[in-house]
């Protein structure tokens, strides 16, 4: 009789794995008994047809038994394999962007994203969580499988659980919260046996979302203030259109995707003849008609035409956005591209909610990420006067006020007139004072540590 115990200690990091025996006994037909530990073994081997057993020890050495050696072939498990993953959301062009991109705000002259993203190539999707069924999770009385059925939860004591199926040896998971946790177990093909458990985390701080026939989206989520909160995740979300006037429409696909971000209004910052070619039978919100769908209906809602000819429409876009989000339901918010006016009205609420100078000028251009069609550039002015990003920075920053904050709130209340009171209340709401994880440091490439590069 041959027993094999099994402890799997495992961590997971860039998709690599070990596993070691901490006991193993063999018997043979002979009556010879074999024990060997941890220190001994680097690995074991028993091939699927399990007429052999080879153990291999650290110093190369092996030791192999046939099966007409062996009295009875049989394992037991007694311990699920767990296999934990560490994620960064950002792909590592946005991420070297954020990290490494410092500008001087008084400099208004140069750019460097284009240093990072790119011509007919788009960068705006973020990192899945992956997770593989192991080899070594299948048991060694198991024949290698796929395809099967995998539960996982945001709870630990999964109270609240999805089902899925791996495709072939994995699932992939889009979309996830920076500094949320999925705890997950894959089953085997009875649903009733635990065959691998873990939990993957995401890390990071920008929240792209994947959505292919889709450019451009972004949580607002995540970013710093100046007086040390950081953003609410899953409040506003921009990007560009869902449909428009020749019915290039939003993928089915992807409004299962945006639909599970719990989207419940959708305000276009566009003109009617763009949005739906003026039919009034196409006015609604491509997520599903029991979203709420509201057109500016303005095509010129950009930059510094926005901010010195069209106060109104900011004042009306704003209690707008006012009142879904202190409701706790998140609206997106789009134009063509999700570029301009996008640009323009994320902007101005992030300046009034605290970001930084720089941070603004981040967010502004990583709408490059998305390929020709998004990019920007800090220091772009083209013939049209509207296209002036450094422009409108430096009118917000001529207004009145100590901090740069105080600036925007000077904008939103004397220019646009909306009360300090309303301002206050978003704030309260989308500011989050706990600690977040903070992944972007600013040391030049040159200065860093050894560690830090490693990593």
């Amino acid at each position: 009789m041959k027993q094999i115990l099994l402890i799997f200690s495992l961590f997971i990091l860039s998709l690599s794995a070990s596993a070691q025996l901490t006991h193993l006994v063999v018997e043979t037909i002979d009556g010879e008994a074999i024990k060997c530990r941890t220190a001994d073994i680097d690995r074991m081997v028993i091939p699927a047809d399990v007429d052999s057993v080879t153990l291999i020890t650290y110093s190369g050495e092996e030791k192999g038994w046939f099966g007409q050696e062996i009295v009875k072939m049989h394992v037991d498990q007694t311990a699920i394999p767990l296999v934990n993953y560490k994620v960064r959301c950002e792909n590592d062009y946005v991420f070297d962007f954020l990290r490494f991109t410092k500008y001087d705000p008084e400099d208004y002259s140069y750019t460097e994203v284009f240093n990072y993203a790119v011509a007919n190539e788009r960068r705006d999707w973020p990192n899945p969580i992956v997770i593989r069924l192991e080899d070594f999770s299948l048991g060694f009385n198991n024949k290698p499988t796929h395809n099967n059925p995998i539960i996982y939860s945001h709870n630990a004591d999964f109270s609240s659980s999805k089902q899925d199926h791996l495709t072939g040896d994995s699932l992939v998971i889009w979309n996830v919260i920076p500094g949320d946790t999925l705890y997950y177990q894959i089953l085997g093909f009875d649903e009733s046996t635990v065959i691998q458990q873990g939990w993957a985390a995401m890390q990071g701080r920008e929240r792209m979302i994947y959505a292919p026939s889709v450019d451009n989206i972004r949580d607002l989520g995540g970013w710093p203030t100046e007086d040390g909160g950081h953003l609410r995740y899953g409040c506003f979300f921009r990007g560009s259109k869902f449909q428009d006037a020749i019915k290039n429409y939003i993928s089915d696909e992807d409004i299962v995707r945006l639909r599970e971000l719990g989207i419940l209004c959708e305000l276009d910052l566009r003109g009617a003849t763009e949005a739906y070619g003026g039919n009034y039978s196409e006015k609604y919100c491509r997520l599903g008609k029991d979203i709420p769908y509201v057109l500016i209906g303005h095509g010129c809602y950009s930059y510094m035409n926005a901010v010195k000819e069209y106060p109104d429409y900011i004042r009306y876009t704003w209690n707008l956005i006012r009142s879904y989000v202190l409701a706790h339901k998140p609206i997106y918010f789009n134009c063509s591209r999700g570029c301009d006016r996008a640009g323009t009205f994320a902007f101005l609420l992030e300046g009034v909610l605290g970001l930084s100078e720089n941070n603004l000028n981040l967010d502004y251009e990583m709408s490059s990420f998305c390929g020709d069609a998004g990019f920007r550039s800090r220091n772009e002015v083209t013939i049209v006067p509207d296209y002036d990003f450094g422009g409108m920075v430096n009118y917000i920053k001529s207004l009145d006020g100590e901090t740069l904050r105080d600036k925007f709130e000077t904008f939103f209340v004397d220019i646009c007139l909306i009360s300090r009171e309303d301002i206050q209340a978003l704030r309260d709401w989308m500011i989050d004072y706990s600690a977040p994880y903070n992944p972007y440091p600013h040391p030049a490439p040159e200065q860093e540590s050894e560690e830090e590069s490693e990593n």
